[in-house]
């Protein structure tokens, strides 16, 4: 889940989440996204605050338009989900790496797509 606000409100929006127990722990090695988790047990949900100009908030809108709009590729990432949470259901580090490739081949798919959108109103 994302919390999208002002870059401005960014540690605003941190303070309010530590009242309600979530956890700042830093960016992850991804700018413009501040990820939290919940201060008991294992999240249910993984939560970040992005700042609404950011750049990693055009790149997840694209992904999740892209799925949209491509219900087969959609149900593929639900399988491959899936998959790898039961094949890593302890190591969160291994789940991302392994979603990766599937994920830059989408993002890849989901700029041409989106070039060949511009380059049609020109």
């Amino acid at each position: 889940m994302n919390i999208v606000v002002r870059r401005d409100d960014v540690p605003k929006a941190t303070e309010i989440l530590a009242t309600l127990r979530y956890v700042h722990v830093g960016n992850q090695g991804i700018a413009d996204r501040e990820a939290f988790k919940y201060s008991f047990n294992k999240p249910a949900h993984h939560l970040y605050v992005t700042p609404d100009d950011s750049a990693e908030l055009q790149r997840q809108i694209l992904f999740r338009d892209y799925l949209r709009a491509n219900p087969e590729v959609a149900q593929q990432y639900g399988e491959l989900k899936q998959k790898l949470a039961k094949q890593y259901h302890d190591d969160r580090v291994a789940y991302t790496d392994a979603k990766t490739e599937f994920i830059v081949g989408v993002m890849q798919k989901a700029l041409t797509d989106k070039e060949r959108q511009i380059s049609s109103y020109l």
